[in-house]
């Protein structure tokens, strides 16, 4: 188990359709937050602005707020996690214990992958709206 970090080889990049060859990618990281003093692992979305955002964190966040973990192309990902700082930064946003308890259980055994493909249906989705 690792601590949250900006270097692009801990990160997965992930293309949000694995079958087409121009499809936008997310970058994910299982590892735990600096200053989790219990060191709970849990899955992280890189945002375009340099961000981290928590998976708990995410499923509390809007539509609009979820899309900016997309990028266009693995070129951009990669030049966004090569001008990050060392130190990560992740947004902080206070949950309830009753949402938290409700987003751990619906995370509960999935892997990165996994949860990138459902997020690449919302993505869709998102795309024909007017």
């Amino acid at each position: 188990m690792r601590s949250l970090s900006n270097d692009y080889k801990m990160c997965q990049l992930i293309r949000l359709e694995p079958d087409l060859d121009d499809t936008p990618f997310v970058v994910m990281q299982e590892a735990y937050d600096p200053e989790d003093p219990k060191m709970r692992e849990t899955l992280f979305w890189l945002q375009r602005d340099g961000t981290w955002v928590d998976d708990l964190v995410r499923g509390s966040l809007t539509l609009e707020q979820k899309l900016e973990a997309v990028f266009e192309s693995a070129t951009e990902a990669m030049t966004r996690l090569s001008s990050m700082p060392i130190k990560p930064e992740i947004m902080r946003i206070e949950l309830t214990a009753e949402v938290l308890l409700a987003r751990i259980e619906a995370l509960q055994g999935r892997e990165a992958q996994d949860v990138a493909r459902e997020f690449a249906q919302i993505f869709r989705e998102s795309q024909r709206m007017p």
